[in-house]
């Protein structure tokens, strides 16, 4: 039996865009390819199932604000490859989530007299989708170097690819902050937490606010999305360790984490 939540909770972000303050609702939908392989003595149509697929979209009231997601997504319609990242119940720490690689199909506004201006958002998948557990707190609050809490996500085997992305919301002043992903068997009981090695990391716009020139690690010196994707065994238990905090006040992040589908 499916748990309520309320609709109140249910976040969503493009890129590093909090969408979720004007979109009143979002879907994620997933198709799988059949091949009908009927036997000439068959009784009725039989069929193999092929590659998923999936699709992505979400409506909301139009968002003039400078930089805001009218004038990103217009720009972005030729711009590549976003993420995703849809939240049914919530960003509370180890809570599902779903995160996507998606390419824009098409972008409206609509109006009539007597309602509101209408901006939605149409993607197609790209790229495996991420059914995520979310590692922080939230939209966590970082004001110094240390470790968040660590989170139960499941093993990953050696043929599996566990993604973390992380996403810096909000900053205070200027400055720079530094992301790893530690890992653990047991939350750190008798298997103390290690930084795990053999992340290949990749960006998104706006890129110039991620480094990822050294290796297994994120460095944001502004708002911005990162991702660092490994094919192998992981612990079931991670966290992230915020190994550098230079001069900044308060950067807001939100990281989830998740093996490929």
């Amino acid at each position: 039996m499916a748990t309520v939540a309320h609709a109140k909770n249910a976040r969503i972000y493009y890129d590093h865009l909090k969408v979720s303050e004007f979109a009143n609702s979002f879907e994620l939908a997933f198709t799988q390819d059949a091949a009908e392989t009927t036997a000439f003595e068959d009784a009725g149509k039989t069929f193999k199932p092929g590659k998923y697929g999936h699709t992505g979209s979400f409506a909301g009231f139009l968002d003039l604000a400078d930089n805001g997601f009218d004038e990103s997504e217009f720009a972005d319609l030729v711009d590549g490859e976003h993420l995703i990242l849809r939240c049914p119940r919530g960003t509370t720490q180890g809570y599902a989530a779903y995160e996507t690689l998606e390419i824009s199909t098409g972008t409206s506004r609509a109006a009539d007299i007597g309602n509101v201006v209408l901006i939605n958002w149409s993607g197609q998948g790209t790229d495996r989708a991420i059914r995520a557990t979310v590692l922080t707190s939230g939209e966590q609050a970082i004001t110094a170097t240390g470790n968040t809490t660590g989170v139960e996500v499941g093993a990953a085997s050696s043929t599996q690819t566990m993604v973390i992305t992380a996403r810096v919301l909000a900053v205070s002043g200027t400055g720079s902050i530094t992301i790893l992903p530690q890992g653990s068997s047991d939350d750190g009981g008798g298997d103390a937490y290690a930084a795990i090695t053999g992340w290949t990391s990749s960006e998104v716009d706006p890129g110039t606010n991620v480094n990822i020139s050294v290796a297994d690690q994120l460095t944001f010196t502004g708002v911005g999305v990162g991702r660092l994707t490994r094919t192998g065994a992981t612990e079931a238990w991670l966290r992230i360790n915020v190994s550098a905090f230079s001069t900044f006040t308060s950067v807001t992040l939100l990281v989830t984490a998740g093996i490929k589908a």
